[in-house]
Formats: C-alpha cells, sequence, structure tokens
C-alpha cells in the first residue's frame, strides 16, 4: 500500500500552526519565531517532508540557486582563501534552503560568458563574485543585463557599477599588523606589497602608510621601507632581499608574499619579524602571525544581500592571529 503523500498541511497539522508559518520556516525562516521554527523543523524531518522545488519555482519565480565562477589558479601564486570562502558560501547557502552552482572559468570575460550562458540555461537567482579588481568588466556586464549580484570585494573603480558588496577591512587588517609589532618595540616597520593599482593592495598600503603617519612616522611609496612584488613566493623573496635589510619588521600584503620574506630571511640568518595577510593554512603551518579574514561572515552577509539586495553594503573587521614569525625588537634594532 502507497503511503499517503506528505504535504504542507500534513506539517502543519503536526507541528500545530497554520500552513503560511510552515511556508515562511522553509522560505524566510528570520520572520519565523525560534521556538515555532524548531516545532515545524522538527515535523518536516519527522515526516520526511521534501517540498516540490519546481512548484516552489512556479509559485515564487526564484530557483533558489545562486551561481559562483571558480577560477583557475598558478601554482606559483595560489588563492589562499577561495576554498574556504566557497565552503562557507555553500554552507551558508544550504542554511536558508539555497544551493551554489559552480562554473569554472580562466578569466573575466570567460567568466561574463557563463553568466550569459547559465542565465538563459539556469534559470539562476543571481551570482557571487568575488576578486575584484580596478576596470573589472563582471559588474557593469551584469548591471547592464539586469542580473543581481553580490561582490565579496569593494567596486575599486569610479566607473563599475553600483551594486551591494562585502569586503574585510584591509588597511583595518594591516593598522592591526602594525600595531602588533608596535607593542614589540618595532619602529623601522617596513610593507612588502603588490604593485601599484590592484585596489585590495592599494587598500593594505594605505593600512601600513596611515598607521605608521599616527605614530609620527612618515613613511611613503618611494621609502626604502617599502617594497612591491607579484603574489607569488619566488619574486616576494627577491623583493625582501633588499628590504629586509633596512627594517626590523615587516608587514606583508598576502600569506604568500610573506612565505617569500620568510625564505630570504632564512637565507639572509635574519631575526625580522613578519606579518603576513589572510591566516591560511600556510600561515598555520609555518607559524606565522597573519592576519585572518572572518570568511564565515562574509559568506553569511553575501548570501544575506543575494536574498536581500536592498541591504546596505558591509566592511567587516579582519583580526591578528599571533604566531612565532614575530617578537620583540632586538636592542638596537
Amino acid at each position: 500500500m502507497v503511503a499517503p503523500r506528505v504535504t504542507v498541511a500534513t506539517v502543519a497539522a503536526a507541528a500545530g500552526v497554520s500552513r503560511q508559518t510552515v511556508s515562511n520556516t522553509l522560505n524566510c525562516p528570520q520572520v519565523v519565531r525560534p521556538d515555532t521554527r524548531d516545532r515545524v523543523l522538527a515535523a518536516v524531518e519527522q515526516l520526511d517532508y521534501h517540498p516540490s522545488l519546481a512548484a516552489r519555482q512556479l509559485k515564487t519565480g526564484r530557483s533558489r540557486v545562486f551561481g559562483y565562477g571558480l577560477r583557475t589558479t598558478r601554482a606559483s601564486s595560489p588563492d589562499p582563501i577561495g576554498d574556504r570562502f566557497i565552503h562557507a558560501l555553500a554552507s551558508a547557502a544550504q542554511a536558508h534552503g539555497y544551493r551554489i552552482l559552480l562554473f569554472a572559468t580562466v578569466d573575466d570575460l570567460d567568466e561574463i560568458a557563463h553568466y550569459r550562458k547559465l542565465r538563459l540555461q539556469a534559470d539562476l537567482d543571481g551570482f557571487a563574485v568575488t576578486n575584484t579588481h580596478r576596470d573589472d568588466p563582471r559588474g557593469n556586464w551584469l548591471s547592464k543585463s539586469s542580473t543581481p549580484y553580490v561582490t565579496f570585494g569593494r567596486a575599486w573603480s569610479d566607473a563599475a557599477s553600483p551594486h551591494p558588496w562585502v569586503d574585510v577591512d584591509g588597511a583595518a587588517g594591516v593598522a592591526l599588523a602594525v600595531g602588533h609589532l608596535w607593542e614589540l618595540g618595532h619602529r623601522r616597520i617596513g610593507f612588502l606589497g603588490w604593485p601599484q593599482g590592484s585596489g585590495v593592495g592599494d587598500d593594505r598600503f594605505h593600512g601600513w602608510r596611515d598607521a605608521l603617519l599616527a605614530r609620527g612616522v612618515q613613511p611613503g611609496e618611494a621609502s626604502p621601507w617599502h617594497r612591491a612584488c607579484e603574489n607569488a613566493t619566488d619574486a616576494a623573496t627577491a623583493a625582501a632581499r633588499d628590504l629586509l635589510s633596512a627594517v626590523t619588521a615587516v608587514v606583508c600584503v598576502s600569506d604568500i608574499v610573506a612565505l617569500g620574506a620568510m625564505t630570504a630571511r632564512s637565507e639572509l640568518g635574519l631575526s625580522t619579524s613578519i606579518v603576513g595577510f589572510d591566516d591560511s593554512p600556510v600561515a598555520h603551518a609555518i607559524g606565522l602571525t597573519s592576519i585572518a579574514q572572518p570568511l564565515t561572515r562574509v559568506a553569511d552577509a553575501v548570501l544575506e544581500r543575494l536574498i536581500h539586495p536592498t541591504m546596505p553594503n558591509a566592511l567587516i573587521e579582519p583580526s591578528l592571529t599571533r604566531r612565532s614569525s614575530t617578537s620583540p625588537v632586538q636592542s638596537g634594532g
């Protein structure tokens, strides 16, 4: 004998609530009281209720699926936070009854081509976009095509279309690193960054410059305490060899760059304190003090703005994770 089909009405009766409350719990859980929501979810689990996605899409006009372009990386310059952000974003989506559709891309234009195809073929509700940069064409294309999207990263160009974004305050993170080194007695604190114009890198450079200015030190881009290189360990090692002789401590724009700086420090037999940015698995493995990006909070905020696009933009504070790569300045430093 075939068991009777479980419906919204069945769940409502078991939980002692209305059908609308069941619908709200499954589609807009934030508007339901926690005790009521728990009772409905318990009934859903007990009855093994599975709402019809097709019926829901017909009713709401939404697929409850967002797209995310997964970019290829070079072996010399891996993405230290990409995997963790994707996992956090997928977890946030699942908690709200959504899913993330991943697709592979190689560059901005390839990603735009996939946006065009997926809008027609997959009927996605929108896209999460990462690795924003100056003159980024993706946001302008999505805005002109009236495609909902939220970026992890600010619009770094004045010509960029206004859109919802979430970002980590890179300048504030570097200021934390400078403050940490200052407390350890360091006064000659360098910065190993990326070439000017990257947006993210410029923001972190400004954090270093402004933190030293606030302490009566006047560095600049031409300062012997500042060097720039590509985000690759070999390039960072070469740049750090010149920088380390002028300072007692260095703040690096990324953990990848910091790894190169630590290689140069070992080669030169120095004890320079080094701070990275990203708090990646590499930082954990080599004892690197690093600025941690709160990726779970970022992913939650991105997902919330995909669902509710009128929410204000969010700039999230990072934190400092102290490890053995930083220590008090030696006498005479």
